[in-house]
């Protein structure tokens, strides 16, 4: 049970279509895993489920009203009652492409109308999937929530097209304007990096709305925790998959370029831009030993692919193992220098050889793991 009462937690109000990125959302600001989100959570009706985070002293609430369809025969009473009661801020998460927003914008109205002095943020998601091909996200994060954004000089046609479109739409809701966040959250692995375009904005702009939902949050999480289920564990996964395939050298280059971008995310959740002497300073200390192993462990696996059958098991297993303990210690090393010390070289190289041989465990667990689920 927890000890704070649930009129003293805020409510944050999620509205929007299916697979508008609602999970997503969740999960960027609780550090949950997304097959998480929604397992163990209080359901509140058949229209809508609240999730407590954490759950036993919650800081916050997620109220989720449950996909908006237009066609959709839903009655949102229910609901409106609901967060009438209890919720802080309305966030309404809209696909970038999507401008069919009838019911959505209906709500939003509504809710306006009856609370003119709630906050509204329209979190506008998946801008990958207006993108021209070959086209990547804009760095820096090159968006401030107003009409500025419209004048960003690289943006498509069609992308400042859609912008525009959805910001006419809510221009004339009661009470103070809405603000606009653009954001892209995507699995680590899908190509698309970084993995969550936007957060930072996200998070500056729930500081400015809700402090205590924002200190709460923080205070909340461990982010290297955080990090390492997000970031490290995909990454390595996905390097151990690449690496295994039974071509030398091919897999392993593809693998190699996979921890260098897990690098990158791990940089990013600690409010890093890795560059080059970034990468130097890491590199200078783990050292030459460091190098020289890394050089002899990317030959041998690339050897082994030539045995049939244990192979390319062992490959995996190595390639994971390597990822795994760079991204620690990539943790260690941007949390030292995110809080303005100087990273010990000794703790550093220390933490590299630890997680070699915690990362064996984990690889044998989720091997054991899968097959416990493919056998029942």
């Amino acid at each position: 049970m927890s000890n704070c009462n649930a009129s003293d937690v805020p409510v944050i109000w999620l509205l929007g279509k299916a697979q508008a990125g609602k999970t997503s959302i969740v999960a960027e600001l609780t550090g949950e895993a997304r097959e998480n989100i929604g397992n163990g959570f209080q359901r509140a009706t058949t229209g809508s489920r609240v999730y407590a985070f954490p759950q036993d002293q919650p800081v916050v609430r997620f109220l989720d009203t449950r996909g908006l369809e237009d066609e959709a025969a839903y009655d949102s009473k229910t609901d409106l009652n609901d967060a009438a009661a209890q919720a802080h801020l309305l966030l309404a998460v809209i696909r970038l492409e999507d401008s069919a927003l009838g019911h959505v914008l209906d709500v939003v109205r509504s809710v306006k109308k009856r609370h003119p002095d709630w906050p509204v943020l329209v979190a506008l998601t998946r801008l990958h999937d207006v993108y021209e091909p070959g086209q990547s996200h804009l760095l820096p994060y090159p968006f401030d929530g107003t009409k500025s954004d419209l004048t960003v000089p690289e943006l498509s046609d069609d992308f400042r097209r859609l912008l525009a479109a959805h910001r006419k739409l809510f221009h004339d809701l009661p009470g103070s304007p809405p603000e606009f966040v653009l954001l892209d959250f995507t699995q680590p692995g899908s190509g698309i990096a970084p993995s969550d375009y936007g957060a930072a904005f996200l998070w500056n702009t729930l500081a400015r709305k809700l402090p205590s939902v924002y200190e709460g949050l923080h205070i909340s999480r461990d982010p290297a925790e955080s990090t390492r289920r997000r970031v490290i564990l995909p990454w390595a996964f996905a390097a151990a998959g690449a690496d295994a395939l039974p071509l030398p050298f091919i897999g392993g280059l593809t693998s190699t370029g996979l921890q260098a971008r897990m690098v990158y995310g791990v940089a990013d959740r600690f409010g890093l831009t890795w560059d080059r002497t970034i990468w130097k300073k890491f590199i200078h200390l783990l050292g030459s030993a460091f190098v020289a192993r890394y050089g002899v462990k990317f030959m041998l696996r690339q050897g082994l692919k030539v045995l049939p059958g244990i192979g390319a098991a062992a490959v995996a297993v190595l390639s994971f193992g390597v990822t795994y303990a760079l991204g620690e210690a990539a943790i260690y090393f941007c949390r030292e220098l995110a809080e303005g010390r100087e990273p010990d070289r000794d703790v550093l190289r220390q933490t590299y050889t630890e997680n070699l041989e915690r990362a064996r465990t984990i690889w044998q667990q989720r091997t054991a793991g899968k097959e416990k689920t493919e056998a029942s």
